[in-house]
């Protein structure tokens, strides 16, 4: 099978530096606009589409990479940022599961896990910040209820089961404990 990455609101600037990474590698660059959206993932493989002209409907950036492997992505992406690209999308891979839904299905879809991983991280931010507090300095009540807080933030992130009302809950609890 070919390999191919499809791109989402990219400019031509940062095109330009993806067609020159990409082509050494025989990997294929399609773009995607608004009117593809509609069309399932597996159409958009076969029809190998080449238009970034109105990438209104959503204001980020997506990469779909079709049968590259992890170490070719990596590649890929150390090769753009060494190039001084301004391009940072959400990156998703065509997968047997994803290879039906709507264009438009997959990018909400992988926005929301986004989103979701982008708060988890603000979770373990705070957590990292509260390892270097001196609990010892605080008064009990207080350490107390930072350290109950603490508890249910690492527990919750490692379990690896949460949605957003239970990381906004916990961001909610280790704020105020914190006293921020």
């Amino acid at each position: 099978m070919k390999k191919a990455i499809y791109c989402y609101n990219i400019d031509d600037v940062d095109q330009h530096i993806l067609e020159t990474i990409t082509a050494p590698m025989n990997i294929e660059l399609g773009l995607l606009d608004d009117g593809m959206l509609k069309m399932t993932v597996e159409e958009i493989l076969q029809r190998q589409p080449a238009s970034n002209q109105d990438c209104t409907r959503f204001d980020i950036s997506f990469m779909l990479m079709d049968e590259l492997s992890d170490e070719e992505m990596k590649q890929i992406l150390s090769a753009g940022e060494q190039a001084h690209w301004h391009f940072d999308p959400i990156k998703m891979f065509v997968t047997e599961h994803n290879r039906l839904w709507t264009l438009e299905t997959l990018f909400g879809e992988v926005m929301k896990e986004h989103q979701l991983f982008a708060k988890a991280e603000q979770v373990a931010a705070i957590l990292r910040r509260a390892d270097q507090l001196d609990l010892k300095t605080w008064p009990a009540e207080q350490a107390e209820r930072l350290n109950i807080a603490l508890m249910k933030g690492y527990m919750l992130l490692k379990s690896g089961r949460f949605d957003e009302a239970q990381l906004d809950q916990t961001l909610s609890e280790l704020t105020q404990a914190m006293g921020e």
